[in-house]
């Protein structure tokens, strides 16, 4: 059976008030089961194509489709409600009394009924390890709490694809080495974009590596992060797994 697509981009270009194009031809395609890490240094396009995926912004030229879907204003809603958005800054997903309100609110957006809110809070929370949170309220939870509680309301509408923006920073080790393990152990298709090379290589099977608005490699985890030539040129860091062997 051939794995279908989820997300296409076709010749996307996307520029700020003309200041030169920061998506640039954008050809991606990702299919259904993979684990996609984008890649790249300050500037690159990783926010860029993340809010173009989300309909944030619209594309100059090209298109981008979910599902066979076009992405624009009629389809926009249905699209995103397939979809799991974990926010750089959790703060800003955050922003209901408790964990348990922030998930009911999320779910509620999705025109879940009421009376399957709480089982809905139980099983995601459930499901990252954070089952205990469910009461806590928001201002109390620690930074690696946030995280975890960002990615159950990611998850709180069962989406096609989860999105995730920069999902390590800020953590401490124990709390980046949970949220890890984590991701290791979810079966949803989902993009990463992330500065932190080690999580990328350990957890992404795909990894797109973005340089001045373009796709300049697309391989496996191996493939992107062992060739020093191509890390060099994008100005980025072989993971210490692969550089000490830790």
């Amino acid at each position: 059976m051939v794995n279908k697509p989820i997300v296409e981009f076709k010749s996307v270009n996307y520029s700020y008030d003309n200041q030169g194009y920061q998506i640039k031809n954008l050809d991606l395609t990702i299919f259904k089961n993979e684990k996609v890490g984008i890649i790249g240094a300050n500037g690159a396009g990783k926010s860029t194509l993340l809010k173009l995926l989300l309909g944030l912004l619209n594309p100059l030229y090209g298109e981008i489709l979910f599902n066979d879907i076009l992405l624009n204003k009629k389809s926009l809603s249905r699209v995103r409600d397939k979809i799991g958005y974990g926010f750089q800054d959790p703060d800003n997903q955050l922003f209901m009394p408790t964990v348990y309100d922030n998930i009911v609110f999320t779910a509620k957006q999705k025109k879940i009924p009421e009376d399957k809110c709480r089982e809905i809070a139980d099983k995601v929370l459930l499901d990252v390890n954070g089952e205990e949170l469910i009461d806590k309220p928001s201002y109390k939870l620690s930074g690696g709490e946030k995280r975890v509680v960002s990615l159950a309301v990611a998850l709180s509408n069962e989406p096609e694809l989860l999105v995730l923006d920069e999902p390590t920073v800020g953590l401490d080790p124990k709390s980046r080495r949970k949220l890890i393990n984590l991701l290791n152990n979810r079966q949803e298709t989902f993009l990463i974009t992330t500065h932190d090379m080690d999580m990328a290589y350990e957890v992404c099977n795909r990894v797109i590596v973005l340089y001045k608005g373009e796709v300049v490699a697309d391989g496996s985890n191996i493939e992107i992060f062992t060739n020093k030539e191509l890390l060099t040129k994008t100005n980025l860091e072989m993971p210490l797994q692969l550089l000490y062997g830790v």
